[in-house]
C-alpha cells in the first residue's frame, strides 16, 4: 500500500483537493449543512488518514506501536528484554535469510520472490523491538544488504515496486563499512539488472517455452500409455 500511495500522483492531487475542499467548509459550516462539532471530529479523522495511510506512513505506523501492555508494562521490560524471545527471533531471521538467499537467482525459484519482502519486514519489526536492549548484527544487516545484488526489485502489483536497499535505509538503517554494492553503487546496480532483465527476456521466454512444450508432450505420452493405447514415455519422446 505504501508504493501504490507513493507512485500514485493522481492519490496525491485527489487528496490535496479534498482538503483544501474542507478548508471551505471549515470557514462556513452551516452553509454546507454541518455542524462545528461533527466538522472538528471529521477533521481529526481526516488528519490520521493523511499521517498514516495517505502519506505512505503505513508500515513506519505498525512499527512504532507499544508492544508492551498498558500500565507499568513496558515494551522494554515486556519482550525486549526477554532473551529467549531475542535469540529465538535471531535464529529464525539467520535461518529465514539462508534459505531465501541461496534460492534467488536460481533457473527454479522455490519461494516466491514476496517472501524476500516479508523477511525484510520481519526484520525491521526485530530491529524495532530490541533497539534498547541489543546491539544490530553487522553480519545479518550485510547479508540482508547483499541479496539485492540478485534481486535489487520486487515487483509487487502492477507499477508498485519494492527496492531492498531503500527499504533497510528507511525501516532499518546501519552505519557500516563494507558493504556490497555499496550505497553509491546501488542505483547502478538496479539499472544493470533490469537492464540484462530486458536483454534476456525474448530468450528466456522461448526458454520457458520450450520447457512448457516438452512438459505438455510428456504428460500426453504419460496419459497415453496408462490407457494402454502406446508406447513408453521414451519411445514416444525418441
Amino acid at each position: 500500500l505504501n508504493a501504490i500511495m507513493a507512485d500514485t500522483p493522481a492519490i496525491s492531487e485527489g487528496w490535496h483537493q479534498y482538503k483544501r475542499m474542507i478548508k471551505y467548509v471549515r470557514s462556513d459550516p452551516k452553509g454546507y449543512g454541518v455542524e462545528e462539532g461533527t466538522l472538528r471530529v471529521f477533521e481529526g479523522l481526516l488528519v490520521r488518514l493523511d499521517r498514516k495511510v495517505l502519506s505512505a506512513h503505513i508500515f513506519e505506523t505498525a512499527l512504532s506501536q507499544e508492544f508492551g501492555l498498558p500500565g507499568a508494562v513496558s515494551n522494554e521490560s515486556l519482550v525486549a528484554g526477554n532473551k529467549v524471545l531475542y535469540e529465538e527471533f535471531t535464529e529464525a531471521l539467520r535461518r529465514l535469510t539462508k534459505k531465501l538467499g541461496s534460492g534467488l537467482g536460481a533457473d527454479v525459484e522455490t519461494y516466491p520472490r514476496t517472501s524476500v519482502v516479508e523477511l525484510f519486514a520481519l526484520y525491521a519489526l526485530y530491529r524495532r523491538i530490541f533497539a534498547a536492549t541489543s546491539k544490530p548484527e553487522k553480519r545479518m544487516f550485510k547479508a540482508l544488504w547483499e541479496m539485492q545484488l540478485k534481486l535489487p526489485v520486487v515487483l509487487l502489483h502492477g507499477r508498485a515496486m519494492w527496492f531492498p536497499s531503500k527499504f533497510l535505509e528507511d525501516h532499518a538503517p546501519l552505519k557500516t563499512s563494507g558493504l556490497n554494492p555499496s550505497a553509491s553503487q546501488v542505483t547502478k546496480k538496479r539499472k544493470d539488472f533490469l537492464r540484462k532483465l530486458d536483454e534476456d527476456f525474448n530468450k528466456k521466454t522461448e526458454e520457458l517455452y520450450r520447457h512448457v512444450t516438452l512438459w505438455m508432450v510428456k504428460m500426453e505420452a504419460r496419459q497415453t500409455l496408462a490407457s494402454g493405447g502406446g508406447r513408453g514415455v521414451d519411445a514416444l519422446l525418441a
